[in-house]
């Protein structure tokens, strides 16, 4: 990344006091967005092969372990580790508008509890959701990243754990687009053919609405607050506030 940097900084360089008669910030975006481009992850859909291992994998577990019964749901491709709705908070955003949060395994544990604990604080738990682009490993086997996600919501037999969704979900990564993470993304308008089917699969969208995207290692309260001035939905500044 530092090479790269130090070559865009000679080319802007030269540019500038060569004698070339060139837009140098437009020169500059563009190089930076052809960066981008190339270091781009390549997010792909499962296979038929691979969904039916993962869909396996996840029925097992739901038939051994009383822990994942009520909380793990897998539709094609996509799992969902269920928790149980804050119903005592109540945001103001309505139907259609939902707010994405785009985590890696690479984030701290620390900052994972930290989201998810907000989800729950802010009353976010039906319009918000932590999302994972693939299994920890790979998807060859699920164990593994459910044992990550049970430390992130503390899941026990004997707790019920922060009341926070995490889903595994590639093509939400896809539809927006995300080359890092921590990132926030508030979308609204947006309609969908089946709830339960993944928003970034691209059939499944009936209205796609507009959408709004924070990057960056900030508090979500910040985040909300970056997506409220982007948007102009003066109830994301309000979340969290009381």
């Amino acid at each position: 990344m530092q090479k790269g940097r130090g070559f865009l900084f000679f080319l802007i360089f030269s540019l500038a006091f060569g004698g070339v008669n060139e837009d140098v910030e437009r020169l500059q975006k563009q190089v930076e967005e052809l960066q981008k481009k190339m270091k781009a992850p390549q997010v792909k859909e499962l296979s038929p092969e691979e969904k039916e291992k993962l869909r396996q994998q996840v029925e097992d577990l739901k038939a051994r372990s009383k822990e994942w019964q009520e909380r793990l749901e897998y539709k094609d491709g996509r799992v969902i580790v269920k928790q149980e709705r804050n119903k005592e908070k109540k945001t103001n955003l309505s139907q259609g508008e939902f707010i994405y949060i785009f985590m890696s395994s690479s984030v701290p544990i620390s900052v994972w509890k930290t989201y998810a604990k907000n989800i729950e604080d802010f009353g976010l738990t039906d319009k918000s959701s932590l999302v994972l682009r693939g299994c920890i490993g790979g998807c060859r086997y699920i164990k593994p990243t459910l044992e990550f996600i049970s430390k992130v919501l503390e899941i026990d037999r004997d707790r019920q754990g922060i009341k926070a969704e995490v889903w595994i979900d590639p093509l939400l990564f896809r539809r927006f687009n995300i080359q890092r993470v921590p990132c926030v993304v508030y979308v609204r308008g947006q309609e969908l053919m089946d709830n339960t089917l993944s928003a970034g699969l691209e059939e499944n969208i009936k209205t796609k609405g507009q959408y709004f995207i924070s990057c960056g290692d900030w508090s979500l309260k910040y985040h909300l607050e970056e997506l409220c001035k982007k948007s102009g939905n003066q109830n994301l500044c309000r979340i969290g506030e009381s």
